[in-house]
């Protein structure tokens, strides 16, 4: 997409973080598979399937968490440059350090519940309800979660011509950190009512 207009632009950030817009993504994903086409002899095909995905970047909640490991030192301009690389066909986002070239920022696969140290090694997961009656009750979910990264994702970033482009040498690698982190969860409600956007819960921990 290209956007010549500031017109244009506004109306783009205005879609991705209201809601009430019902803003989706297209995304086409391909499926390579075998096709008869007689008894004996197969032809290879890769059928484009699209999918919508409903989105929504809660912007209020996250401005200032991606550029939050910027040194106070630094000019208020200075931000971090994007970098997306491919790893096994999916893209991922590095940020360069505004002060050191060699230095990217990435942020986890995925986060998994964590497992207790004692036999037979039940998840570290607790449900509390509190109340007196079902109108009542008060629910604790209870978890131990840590980020789960691929290494072999970060060394083939590490090689990659684009980053060690971009830095000028040698690629190093830290997670980015965040100060201000915003639980968020798909609730029920939501679910049913066929939506697939997560609801910020400010009273977690």
């Amino acid at each position: 997409m290209t956007i010549d207009t500031l017109r244009l632009r506004d109306d783009i950030f205005w879609a991705m973080t209201t809601r009430e817009s019902k803003c989706q993504i297209a995304i086409i994903r391909t499926l390579t598979v075998a096709v008869p086409v007689s008894d004996s002899q197969y032809q290879i095909e890769s059928p484009a399937i699209p999918v919508a995905i409903d989105f929504w970047f809660p912007y209020e909640a996250h401005k200032n968490d991606i550029y939050s490991f910027i040194p106070r030192v630094l000019d208020s301009n200075a931000a971090p440059r994007t970098l997306q690389i491919a790893f096994a066909g999916a893209p991922y986002v590095y940020f360069q350090d505004p002060i050191d070239p060699g230095l990217f920022y990435y942020l986890p696969d995925s986060f998994k519940l964590c497992r207790r140290q004692s036999s037979p090694h039940y998840p570290c997961l607790s449900l509390v309800v509190d109340g007196e009656t079902l109108e009542t009750a008060q629910v604790t979910l209870s978890y131990a979660a840590l980020p789960v990264v691929d290494q072999a994702r970060l060394d083939a970033a590490a090689s990659a011509p684009e980053a060690t482009s971009w830095a000028g040498g040698a690629v190093r690698f830290k997670a980015l950190p965040a100060q201000k982190p915003v639980f968020c969860l798909r609730l029920p409600e939501t679910i049913r009512a066929g939506l697939t956007w997560f609801v910020p819960r400010h009273t977690s921990m």
